[in-house]
């Protein structure tokens, strides 16, 4: 499994930290907007997505492997229709 951190605690502690600023500025938000103000995109930045997106399963490398499989769908098709 590819995780978007070198490491499992650097990942587990952005988790942490994140949904951490993100119950603070909902909590706060009743009493001042300041802090939420801050923790709020604070907390969408640690909680952005886990996964590389340099790695294999990013969106282009999806769309590329769709289109890989589309192409010898079609191979497979037309050979069958040839023979």
């Amino acid at each position: 499994m590819v995780f978007g951190n070198r490491t499992l605690l650097l990942h587990v502690a952005k988790g942490l930290g994140g949904f951490g600023a993100l119950g603070i500025a909902l909590a706060t938000m009743n009493a001042t907007i300041a802090p939420s103000l801050v923790l709020l995109p604070l907390s969408l930045y640690l909680l952005r997505g886990c996964r590389d997106h340099r790695h294999e399963n990013s969106s282009a490398a999806r769309a590329g492997n769709f289109l890989s499989a589309r192409r010898q769908m079609r191979r497979i098709v037309t050979n069958r229709r040839r023979t």
